[in-house]
């Protein structure tokens, strides 16, 4: 379906019927070579944004999948680490930046996990469909909790389609089958579209005590998107 490195259409039928670590554990050494990784371009982008500030010395990339953005942010921070629940998503990473001497992967939760020193730096890439709408201002406050006053939440987003555009109601009809299988199914496989998309993101983080810049990624392939650098009060 992707390409000979890619999962077949009925490996993404089975890890869809799989609770949510599981199907990433089976899919993790074909990861990325599926649209679901985040492309190099939105990465360089945001590795450029960190670079042109201060340095952040502790860097967290949460739900960091097979760790591209690790892999694109430690060039410009002191040390990070990759945070992800996928033990098999986490041998991934280890397996590919065995080299970066200044990154390591931890196995957790984000919204139960507490590291044994804040961060300067928190981004989250590519799994933020993964947090249900109830649980938005868990994720939020989870992150509010890793990093020092004054510390950066830095993601990319975009605002709500249009209803003119095919992208949203395919986005819906996605998420109705995905609550219909979580029904009928368990354990769940939590994944929607249409979450923490503009403005909800930003009132979310300025409620739970961010201050929020919002900037164009300057992507040409997807304007729409925006880089959003949110600072812990």
């Amino acid at each position: 379906m992707f390409g000979p490195d890619g999962p077949s259409f009925v490996d993404l039928v089975r890890e869809g019927l799989m609770s949510t670590r599981a199907g990433y554990d089976h899919l993790a050494p074909r990861f990325d070579a599926t649209p679901f990784r985040t492309p190099d371009e939105v990465l360089s982008r945001v590795a450029g944004h960190v670079a042109s500030g201060p340095r952040p010395e502790r860097a967290l990339d949460a739900c960091c999948g097979t760790g591209a953005a690790v892999g694109h942010l430690a060039p410009h921070v002191g040390a990070i680490t990759g945070l992800d629940f996928s033990p098999g998503m986490l041998a991934e990473a280890r397996r590919r930046y065995e080299g970066l001497t200044n990154a390591r992967f931890v196995e957790g939760d984000l919204l139960a996990w507490t590291p044994d020193e804040p961060f300067d730096l928190v981004t989250c890439f590519g799994a933020l469909g993964h947090f249900d709408h109830p649980v938005l201002p868990d994720f939020v406050a989870a992150i509010h909790r890793v990093l020092v006053p004054g510390g950066r939440f830095v993601f990319v987003t975009a605002p709500v389609p249009s209803p003119t555009q095919p992208r949203l109601w395919i986005a819906h009809a996605f998420n109705w089958t995905m609550r219909v299988r979580n029904a009928l199914i368990s354990p769940p496989f939590v994944m929607y579209y249409l979450t923490f998309l503009l403005p909800e993101a930003l009132r979310l983080l300025e409620d739970a005590g961010f201050d929020c810049e919002v900037v164009p990624l300057g992507w040409d392939r997807r304007p729409e998107i925006v880089l959003v650098d949110a600072r812990r009060r």
